[in-house]
Protein backbone atom coordinates (compact mmCIF):
# COMPACT_ATOMS: atom_id res chain seq x y z
CA UNK A 1 0.00 0.00 0.00
CA UNK A 2 2.97 2.41 0.56
CA UNK A 3 4.54 1.76 -2.40
CA UNK A 4 0.76 2.90 -4.25
CA UNK A 5 0.92 6.19 -2.26
CA UNK A 6 4.46 6.58 -3.34
CA UNK A 7 3.83 6.81 -6.78
CA UNK A 8 0.93 8.38 -6.84
CA UNK A 9 2.70 11.05 -4.69
CA UNK A 10 5.13 11.23 -7.62
CA UNK A 11 2.56 11.36 -10.46
CA UNK A 12 0.93 14.52 -8.11
CA UNK A 13 4.13 15.91 -7.99
CA UNK A 14 4.88 15.85 -11.57
CA UNK A 15 1.69 17.36 -12.36
CA UNK A 16 2.20 20.22 -10.15
CA UNK A 17 5.48 21.01 -11.13
CA UNK A 18 4.46 20.99 -15.13
CA UNK A 19 1.44 23.27 -14.94
CA UNK A 20 0.98 26.74 -13.56
CA UNK A 21 -1.51 27.38 -10.53
CA UNK A 22 -5.05 27.63 -11.87
CA UNK A 23 -5.19 31.41 -11.65
CA UNK A 24 -2.18 32.40 -13.36
CA UNK A 25 -3.02 29.45 -15.80
CA UNK A 26 -6.14 31.18 -16.67
CA UNK A 27 -4.59 34.38 -16.82
CA UNK A 28 -1.83 33.09 -19.69
CA UNK A 29 -4.76 32.05 -21.46
CA UNK A 30 -6.34 35.15 -21.07
CA UNK A 31 -3.86 37.29 -22.62
CA UNK A 32 -3.39 34.79 -25.62
CA UNK A 33 -7.29 35.22 -26.45
CA UNK A 34 -6.51 38.78 -26.17
CA UNK A 35 -3.69 39.25 -28.27
CA UNK A 36 -4.97 36.69 -30.97
CA UNK A 37 -7.71 39.37 -31.20
CA UNK A 38 -5.43 41.99 -31.01
CA UNK A 39 -3.91 40.21 -34.03
CA UNK A 40 -6.53 38.98 -35.86
CA UNK A 41 -6.89 39.47 -39.48
CA UNK A 42 -10.52 40.52 -39.29
CA UNK A 43 -10.30 44.05 -38.90
CA UNK A 44 -13.58 44.01 -36.89
CA UNK A 45 -12.06 41.70 -34.21
CA UNK A 46 -8.93 43.82 -34.21
CA UNK A 47 -11.06 47.09 -33.90
CA UNK A 48 -13.23 45.62 -30.99
CA UNK A 49 -10.77 44.55 -29.39
CA UNK A 50 -8.37 47.51 -29.39
CA UNK A 51 -10.88 49.82 -28.09
CA UNK A 52 -12.60 47.66 -25.40
CA UNK A 53 -8.64 47.49 -24.52
CA UNK A 54 -6.85 50.51 -24.87
CA UNK A 55 -10.16 53.00 -24.93
CA UNK A 56 -13.21 51.35 -23.29
CA UNK A 57 -10.84 49.78 -19.97
CA UNK A 58 -12.70 49.39 -17.67
CA UNK A 59 -16.18 49.74 -19.10
CA UNK A 60 -15.93 46.03 -20.65
CA UNK A 61 -14.91 42.39 -20.02
CA UNK A 62 -11.95 42.47 -22.26
CA UNK A 63 -10.19 45.86 -20.86
CA UNK A 64 -10.90 44.43 -17.04
CA UNK A 65 -8.92 41.10 -17.59
CA UNK A 66 -6.53 42.85 -19.56
CA UNK A 67 -5.91 45.53 -17.00
CA UNK A 68 -6.06 42.89 -14.15
CA UNK A 69 -3.20 40.51 -16.25
CA UNK A 70 -1.18 43.74 -16.89
CA UNK A 71 -1.43 44.72 -12.63
CA UNK A 72 -0.81 41.12 -11.83
CA UNK A 73 2.30 40.82 -14.06
CA UNK A 74 3.66 44.31 -13.80
CA UNK A 75 3.56 44.84 -17.50
CA UNK A 76 2.38 48.03 -19.12
CA UNK A 77 1.08 46.37 -22.51
CA UNK A 78 -1.30 43.30 -22.37
CA UNK A 79 0.65 41.85 -25.07
CA UNK A 80 3.50 41.44 -23.15
CA UNK A 81 2.39 38.69 -21.03
CA UNK A 82 3.32 34.98 -22.11
CA UNK A 83 3.60 31.97 -20.94
CA UNK A 84 7.41 32.93 -19.99
CA UNK A 85 6.40 35.93 -18.48
CA UNK A 86 3.91 34.13 -16.23
CA UNK A 87 6.23 31.29 -15.43
CA UNK A 88 9.12 33.97 -14.37
CA UNK A 89 6.67 35.42 -12.21
CA UNK A 90 5.08 32.03 -10.33
CA UNK A 91 8.58 30.78 -9.93
CA UNK A 92 9.95 34.16 -8.66
CA UNK A 93 7.00 34.59 -6.24
CA UNK A 94 6.43 30.83 -5.02
CA UNK A 95 10.13 30.79 -4.48
CA UNK A 96 10.05 33.92 -2.31
CA UNK A 97 7.35 32.60 -0.28
CA UNK A 98 9.24 28.66 0.16
CA UNK A 99 12.59 31.03 1.54
CA UNK A 100 10.68 33.01 3.64
CA UNK A 101 8.61 30.03 5.19
CA UNK A 102 12.03 27.97 5.52
CA UNK A 103 13.31 31.18 7.47
CA UNK A 104 10.17 31.15 9.69
CA UNK A 105 10.37 27.54 10.17
CA UNK A 106 13.73 26.52 11.03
Amino acid sequence: MEKGFTERLGVTQQLITCYLPLLDELCCRTALFIKSCLESDSPIVSTVACYGIYYGRMNYHLGLNAFFCCSRYDVTDILSVTRHTVSHYVNSTYLHTAQSLSIVFT
